[in-house]
Order: structure tokens, then sequence, then C-alpha cells
């Protein structure tokens, strides 16, 4: 086999930054948006979280990405900005501790940047675990996941990353491939600069075909192919993870300090001794060696 060029002077990643960005000063659009979005807080501020309110107030950005999301449309953005921040707050969504588990399997994650500066948020598609009954907390774990590379790129630049390899049609879930995609769009408009499908074996061509059908046109030609040879075009080597043949030696199975157990994750969510087994079990095969055991 040939040498694998791991330093390639051609760059395939891109930013959101470099699209369709106005020439011309409208900042007396972001303000018109903001004073609107303003007068709905003050209408009902119980429909929206005390972070996305400062924000509102303080963040011009915040308001921006809504308008050129509509391409300066106020009153398209001003529909799509109080749908989201409702979103936001909504009970499932405003969780924000969950359990080890979810951390340790490495299924869903931020990394370092990409060649563009980007932050990715790394999907790894074998390791997708479906459970019904955590379903809606799986996603609410994902908006929390985009939401930190979103606040780490400030706001103008996410690459969703999904790594394929060993994966089959058991791991996909197009419930949360259609959630994560219309997150991204919807909730962090102006974030996305790109989808990065790795390694699309082809057995599952029919599914990214059928995923590509929710992009809009201004998205379609966001979504990027790589194996392991032009893999290296969108990050640099030491910026990756192992499974895809990086050298980062940060460990993508971090959990943070206000994360719980799940028999403690269990109980909030009202799940019973026998659905937490099961939970366990489903996530016991893809903990670290040394943390199976544990699982039990």
């Amino acid at each position: 086999m040939p040498e694998i060029n791991k330093k390639p002077e051609k760059c395939s990643a891109v930013s959101t930054m470099e699209r369709c960005m106005p020439d011309f000063d409208y900042s007396h659009l972001t303000r018109e948006l903001r004073e609107l979005v303003i007068e709905d807080i003050k209408e009902d501020p119980s429909k929206y979280n005390q972070e996305d309110i400062q924000k509102v107030y303080n963040d011009s950005w915040f308001i921006e990405r809504y308008l050129l999301r509509n391409k300066l449309d106020v009153r398209s953005a001003h529909q799509m900005i109080r749908k989201a921040l409702e979103f936001r707050n909504s009970p499932v969504i405003s969780i924000t501790e969950f359990p080890h588990e979810f951390y340790r399997i490495g299924a869903i994650f931020t990394y370092e940047p990409d060649r563009k500066g980007n932050i990715p948020v790394w999907m790894r598609i074998c390791v997708n675990q479906k459970i019904p009954i955590v379903q809606q907390f799986t996603k609410s774990f994902l908006f929390r996941v985009i939401e930190e590379a979103d606040k780490r790129a400030g706001g103008k630049g996410i690459a969703l990353c999904f790594d394929l390899q060993g994966a089959g049609m058991n791991n996909i879930d197009m419930d949360l491939l259609f959630f994560v995609i219309t997150t991204l769009v919807n909730y962090f408009p102006k974030g996305l600069s790109y989808m990065l499908v790795h390694e699309l074996p082809w057995v599952l061509r029919s599914i990214w075909g059928i995923a590509k059908r929710w992009l809009s046109e201004d998205h379609k030609d966001l979504v990027k192919f790589s194996d392991s040879t032009t893999i290296y075009e969108y990050f640099e080597e030491e910026n990756l993870p192992d499974f895809v043949g990086g050298t980062c030696k940060r460990d993508y199975r971090t959990v943070p300090s206000n994360s719980i157990t799940l028999s403690q994750a269990a109980k909030q969510w009202n799940l019973n001794e026998e659905e937490c087994f099961k939970i366990k079990r489903k996530f016991a095969d893809h903990l670290p060696p040394d943390e199976e055991e544990a699982a039990y």
C-alpha cells in the first residue's frame, strides 16, 4: 500500500464565516431584531432561560446569526429565534447532568480544531446505542455537546464529524440523525461549517441519501466525505483522536465534575431497576475494558 501523506498541502476544511457574509453594514437590522426579542421576553419571561436572556441583551452575534441564516429577513429571523429560545428552555433540553457512562463510551464528544479552526463534534456511529427509554435524554446530551462546541467556537464554526468505521444498519438511528442535523441548522444557525462523513460503507449509502434530503439547498453542499487518506485534508494528525488515525493524547472519554451515576440518573428520569440494568448492559460493551465489569 502507498504511504499516506499526513501533511497534505490541500486543505478541504471550510469555514462558515467564509460563506454568504454581507459586505455592507446591517447593524440596524440586528438592533431591530433584538428589540423584537426583548419585547417577547418582557411579555413572558418564563418562556426563556436566564443565560439566553443575557445573550439577547449582550451578545450581538447571538442575534446576527439568525439574521444571516434568514438572509437578513427580520421577520423570518424573529420567528426562528423565538422558536429556538423556547426550545432551549424545554424541560428535557434543560437537563445539564448526565451519567458517567454517557461520557465513558466515547460516542459523542468535542475535540481539537480542524485545519480551519472549526470545533468538531465527533459521533462514533458504531458505538451508538438504540435505547428507547433514554432517547430523549440522549438528545439532550447531544444538544449539550453541540452547545459546548458552539461556545468554544464563539458560534462561528462547528464541524459535525460522523465516524462510520465498523457501523452497520443496527447502529443507525434515523430519529437521532434527524435531531442532530435539525438542531445544528435551526438552533445554532450559521454555526455549521460542514458535515464530514468518514469511511462511509456502501451498505449505508442509501441512509445518507435520505439524510441529505433533510438539508436545505444551502446546506447540501456542506456534506463532505473522507477516508483514511483524505481525513488529513481536514485535520492535522495531532488534532485527531486515535480511532481515525490521530495522535492526540487528550482523553475524549473524560467525565466532567458535574456528571452523576447511572443510578442517580435513573431516579431523576423515573426509570425502574430493570430499565436501569438494561441500560447498563447496553453501555457495558463500549466502556473501557477496566470498567466493563463495574457496569454490572
